[in-house]
């Protein structure tokens, strides 16, 4: 069975399964969220990029998963310190350069309010421990010499099934970056109408990429 490249983009490499996935009822993979975060990168808010990171979710594991003294060699390349605004796509996966997992969710961080935010769309927060084990990682390369950041839950509506997490991940940080970099109205909240419409936008725009 063909696996063709359906899209080339930068730093990230869609297949056609990626493509078929977004169909659903499936789990995003981190193919999915690193190609979304790349296109907020590059295209979305590209005239902002020196005031916001978007993390890949291979280096956001690395991240968490790494030594301390191995740290410093994923987070100093990208001058977080520097940053106005930072995104992680988290997963429960424990191993060090595997993403993987069975659940996403999402780590921001706001410099002006000192903020950092974990928006999870399970009913249990199932994603809180991961969270703050990168937190914990990563937070003295986000403010110097921070060694006991404050995780606090954000408010956001919950999936409605087992496959969606990546999905509302991909909207929670679309709506946040329109309410923190574009001055937008959009609330932190993603329903599961918006959960299925963000399969289909995510079609449409790797096809329009490929034109």
């Amino acid at each position: 069975m063909s696996n063709e490249i359906v899209l080339d983009f930068h730093d990230s490499l869609l297949r056609q399964s990626d493509l078929d996935l977004l169909n659903g009822p499936h789990w995003l993979n981190d193919n999915h969220i690193a190609f979304y975060f790349e296109y907020l990168e590059r295209v979305a808010y590209e005239n902002s990029s020196k005031d916001v990171a978007f993390v890949s979710p291979s280096v956001a594991q690395l991240m968490k998963n790494s030594q301390p003294e191995e740290i410093v060699f994923f987070c100093e390349p990208l001058h977080l310190d520097t940053k106005q605004f930072v995104f992680f796509p988290v997963n429960d996966s424990e191993s060090p350069d595997t993403p993987g997992g069975s659940h996403w969710s999402l780590l921001a961080y706001h410099r002006a309010k000192n903020v950092y935010l974990h928006f999870d769309s399970s009913e249990g927060n199932t994603n809180n421990k991961p969270a703050t084990k990168l937190l914990r990682n990563v937070a003295p390369f986000i403010v110097k010499n921070e060694s006991f950041p404050t995780l606090t839950e954000g408010e956001c509506d919950k999936q409605q099934n087992g496959y969606d997490c990546g999905v509302y991940v991909l909207c929670n940080v679309e709506r946040l970056c329109e309410m923190w970099i574009g001055k937008g109205k959009y609330g932190n909240s993603t329903s599961h109408t918006d959960a299925v419409k963000k399969r289909t936008d995510m079609i449409q725009l790797i096809r329009a990429l490929r034109k």
